[in-house]
């Protein structure tokens, strides 16, 4: 897992997380009826806060994509009382939760080598936290998205706002399992995170060891 430089991660109090809060059960009943439906079509920016997870899970039905999404909400419930480190990831500039835009830019779609280059940044992204973890599952996610408007594009049945793009897309097989090769990847690094982060939890044996010398002194002094 390739480290992070520390000069490019800055900590930031619980109440400034933007993306990386998983929604309570009260709020998930509150929402839950077509919840998933609105945000299948949302963009980034109109996710409410707290709802990231959510809006990944949204994203694509593509199985291993959501097992993905699932160890990104645990990452993000084992440590959600630790500050955010909001790492200044190098990623493709569309891959941001301010975007306002309904698909990739068309660059992406037109320019094969682009789309790869893409792909690739997404891959190597140093994750070492939940919330660039979500980060790189949004660019998997929207790519994911994309390629299922590709796939399924007929031109007499397209959407009047249809981007011109989509029947000469090179979002295609190949792509899609790139894609695939870069959720397994992101995956084993995010797993490890929580690995590391339950070990943290975990007192060590000296620590067990200080406890219970000073269990037994207690005891010795009552004993007197």
């Amino acid at each position: 897992m390739t480290a992070v430089n520390s000069t490019n991660v800055k900590a930031s109090s619980k109440k400034d997380k933007p993306y990386i809060e998983v929604s309570s059960e009260a709020d998930e009943k509150h929402m839950s009826a077509g919840l998933d439906t609105t945000l299948a079509v949302s963009l980034p920016a109109e996710v409410p806060r707290g709802y990231c997870i959510e809006f990944l899970d949204a994203l694509s039905s593509d199985r291993s994509y959501l097992e993905l999404v699932d160890a990104v909400k645990d990452l993000a419930t084992i440590t959600e009382n630790l500050p955010t480190l909001e790492e200044e990831l190098n990623l493709p500039p569309w891959v941001n939760w301010s975007s306002k835009e309904s698909y990739l830019p068309a660059s992406e779609h037109i320019y094969l080598d682009l789309m790869i280059g893409s792909l690739d940044l997404l891959t190597e992204a140093p994750i070492q936290s939940a919330y660039s973890a979500a980060l790189v599952v949004l660019g998997l996610g929207l790519l994911l998205r994309d390629c299922k408007c590709v796939m399924e594009y007929k031109e007499d049945e397209a959407h009047p706002d249809a981007p011109y793009y989509l029947p000469i897309s090179v979002l295609d097989l190949q792509i899609i399992l790139k894609v695939e090769s870069a959720i397994s990847h992101i995956a084993g690094t995010v797993v490890g995170l929580i690995e590391l982060a339950m070990r943290a939890d975990l007192p060590n044996d000296s620590d067990q060891e200080e406890e219970m010398q000073g269990a037994n002194g207690e005891k010795d002094q009552e004993d007197e």
